[in-house]
């Protein structure tokens, strides 16, 4: 069995001045950072966005790509950061959930919009996934969360974009579950945190209770057990 491995996680305010001087931070000596997107216009916004400061170094990958231009796509994205891959100095993928369901690939940070928790930790799951020498401000694995309308606002709420995909509940429950958590520990908190997140008798922060409720009621139809 692989030891256990903490993954730092970081709160980060959703505007892209903010990520542009994270990642100007984090990628001094290079990298390779994956950004996940919750929309294809959220992520082609931020593949846009991104390319004016890092120019020939933004790969933009989602599902609604032509198959075949997806396909080679995908391919050259596994060529460089797969297992084997050749690594460029610096690449920015920024993708929609194509990238925490089918690449096989292996980033040194991960930017994530919020998700549900059994996603983010899919997401994470391609973060330092192989063995390999990294830039030292990456050498530990790190996901910063974003796609929060403010962090300071108790409980937090997901953008408007995210809510309309996954729903209120699920969104709040991740950020109650990691409330007050700087770091996750692989594999052994996984089951534990995702079975808290989806537990029938979950129990909120102090001050999330009613909005708690209101986001269950959405969820449930009047009278649903």
């Amino acid at each position: 069995t692989s030891p256990p491995v903490a993954v730092g996680i970081e709160r980060l305010d959703d505007s892209i001045e903010d990520l542009v001087a994270r990642l100007r931070r984090d990628l001094a000596d290079g990298g390779c950072v994956g950004i996940v997107r919750n929309t294809v216009r959220r992520a082609q916004e931020t593949a846009r966005a991104l390319a004016v400061y890092f120019p020939g170094s933004v790969t933009l990958v989602h599902s609604r790509f032509v198959a075949q231009h997806r396909a080679d796509l995908e391919s050259r994205l596994v060529s460089e950061l797969g297992r084997t891959g050749v690594r460029p100095h610096l690449r920015i993928v920024v993708g929609t959930q194509v990238i925490e369901q089918s690449l096989d690939v292996d980033f040194d940070l991960m930017v994530s919009d919020l998700a549900p928790i059994d996603l983010l930790f899919q997401r994470i799951g391609r973060l330092h996934r192989h063995s390999r020498g990294r830039p030292a401000a990456l050498s530990a694995p790190r996901l910063l969360i974003t796609g929060v309308e403010e962090w300071s606002d108790e409980p937090p709420q997901a953008i408007q974009q995210s809510r309309g995909i996954y729903g209120d509940l699920h969104l709040m429950r991740a950020l109650a579950v990691l409330a007050g958590k700087d770091a996750v520990t692989l594999p052994s908190e996984i089951a534990s945190l995702v079975q808290a997140a989806y537990d029938d008798n979950f129990t909120w922060p102090t001050g999330w209770a009613d909005a708690g409720a209101t986001a269950r009621v959405k969820v449930e139809p009047p009278g649903a057990v």
